[in-house]
């Protein structure tokens, strides 16, 4: 017993160590796709807060992103572990006009009831914001709403997982 607390102590640790070579579960890998005007975000594991925060301003200050892009979250295999008022604080942040300042969609599949209620929470708590949050169940509601064809996206994703990854 006092061995695997001593694990689940030293895992935490490692986590929020940032000279760690642990990697965590969770993760939030985004991919720009120019030609579909869309950022598609895959998202694993249990998703803070601050995960969300430094994902977007990643995107943010990527030279290859447009603030008109499109955003796909993918939930499907995520849990948003904030909370209501961690979500309530993320929604007053990235409705901040000095953050987002030109018009985008952003659709969130969220395929569980609790992800996609929290994800439907969101879109009106971000009511002030620039980008239009909607929640879906699956990807090809959202990809409706977004006018992209499933099978193109796929098409861009294939090709960007035969890509190197970069050093």
């Amino acid at each position: 017993m006092l061995a695997s607390l001593q694990s689940i102590a030293l895992i935490i640790f490692r986590e929020k160590n940032p000279y760690s070579k642990v990697q965590k579960t969770s993760y939030m890998n985004y991919t720009i796709i120019k030609e579909l005007n869309v950022v598609y975000v895959e998202c694993a594991g249990d998703i803070r807060e601050d995960d969300i925060i430094e994902q977007a301003m990643q995107q943010l200050h990527d030279p290859e992103y447009s603030q008109d892009m499109n955003t796909l979250y993918n939930f499907q295999n995520g849990v948003f572990s904030g909370g209501v008022e961690k979500l309530k604080k993320l929604a007053k942040k990235m409705s901040d006009p000095n953050v987002i300042q030109t018009p985008s969609k952003t659709a969130m599949v969220a395929p569980n009831d609790l992800e996609y209620g929290l994800s439907r929470m969101y879109s009106m708590l971000a009511v002030g914001s620039l980008v239009e949050y909607e929640a879906f169940p699956t990807m090809k509601e959202a990809l409706d709403w977004l006018g992209i064809p499933d099978s193109l996206l796929q098409k861009y994703m294939e090709k960007a997982s035969d890509q190197p990854p970069e050093d």
